[in-house]
């Protein structure tokens, strides 16, 4: 994997130019080459994130159910740690607890909003590790419901009173110095078939009451465990991505063909239906489109690698993966080089969503390809 972050050795042709980024499609010095194959394919999804993690406040557990008459149906599991605060009122540990509350921001939402969602709390039975687990992950929880509420439309901020009942059993863990140790989170999911899943954001805490002081647990580790079965068919011509579903788009390409070129810059791009994406909504029904998509430098015995990320360009409709390493691996394989077993596109890991591009396929136009811009040679 290492070559991969290397440029060619100078006597190579990629050692020039391979910084010069910008130019498009139209340039008369550009080879566009479609990709060879182009299906879904496994593609490793974590969807989990710890309180050092970048972004983790805008990070979301995403937890209920939709059935996308498009996509196909989705069910979603949060899971949710917390952290004791650094710093306590004087007293704080020494005055039983009267009440506690979830106080979840709900930031994201995928399906039937019209319709009022019911969620199941539920607590995790054991330690566990978001960083790095897959969506396919699952982690125990306790028998039994804590409680249930209601996630209306409207909601940015759901408070959760936790039942009188489960604070008194659980008072000495929540005030106990090792509460870290002995308190393992709460799981949000549904059994319900119909409505939405909502998406709540590491801003999320627990909040605690005493008689004299109120204190917020904040939310320190937050996963997603997502179970998605695909509709039987989808539209023709489109390859239906979706974040949370474990696949993603594999792209080949035959580029060893083409002599011995030297790149000035290259770039992969895919092209989304963005119409189609929003085509046909039931009422009520919010489909979010994925903004950034990323590229993978797959490998047939290693995790994948990302090359790059992409940012939708609402112009055109294409994502276009482009960086220095990206130049450097694809003039490597027109010099017959193997830097990489292949290229899949996915949504970047650093999001835990169920957003959606359906890309454009071969044969057609705005199909995946990659981009080369030549430096032209000296007669």
């Amino acid at each position: 994997m290492a070559c991969l972050l290397c440029l060619a050795a100078c006597e190579d042709p990629s050692c020039v130019g391979i910084t010069v980024l910008g130019p498009g499609e139209s340039d008369p010095r550009a080879r566009t080459i479609p990709a060879g194959e182009v299906a879904l394919v496994p593609l490793p999804d974590p969807s989990g994130a710890f309180l050092t993690s970048a972004g983790f406040q805008d990070f979301n557990g995403l937890a209920g159910f939709v059935d996308d008459p498009l996509f196909g149906t989705t069910r979603a599991y949060a899971y949710f740690d917390m952290l004791a605060p650094q710093n306590f009122p004087p007293g704080f540990r020494d005055r039983p607890i009267r009440e506690a509350r979830l106080r979840l921001i709900k930031a994201y939402a995928y399906g039937d909003t019209s319709a009022v969602t019911t969620l199941d709390v539920r607590q995790i039975a054991e330690d566990w590790t978001a960083v790095g687990a897959t969506a396919d992950t699952t982690f125990p929880v306790m028998d039994g419901i804590v409680t249930s509420f209601e996630v209306a439309p409207g909601d940015s901020l759901v408070e959760v009173a936790l039942p009188e009942a489960w604070v008194l059993a659980n008072d000495t863990t929540l005030r106990a110095a090792d509460f870290s140790n002995l308190f393992h989170g709460f799981r949000l999911s549904t059994e319900s078939t119909s409505g939405a899943v909502y998406g709540f954001n590491g801003r999320s805490a627990l909040e605690l009451i005493s008689e004299e002081d109120t204190v917020r647990y904040p939310v320190s580790e937050i996963f997603s465990h997502i179970e998605a079965t695909p509709a039987p068919t989808f539209l023709d011509g489109l390859i239906p991505l979706r974040d949370g579903s474990g696949t993603g788009v594999n792209l080949a390409f035959v580029l060893d063909t083409l002599g011995t070129p030297a790149l000035n810059t290259a770039f992969l791009r895919v092209t989304a239906d963005t119409a189609a994406a929003q085509a046909d909504l039931p009422a009520g029904f919010v489909r979010p489109l994925a903004r950034e998509l990323a590229l993978f430098g797959t490998f047939e015995e290693q995790d994948p690698l990302i090359l790059g990320q992409a940012t939708l360009d609402p112009a055109t409709q294409t994502y276009s993966f482009r960086s220095n390493t990206i130049t450097s691996v694809l003039q490597s394989m027109i010099l017959g080089r193997e830097p990489v077993d292949g290229f899949a596109v996915g949504v970047p890991p650093t999001r835990s969503s169920l957003d959606v591009a359906p890309l454009v396929g071969p044969p057609a136009e705005g199909a995946p390809r990659a981009v080369l811009i030549l430096i032209p040679t000296q007669d």
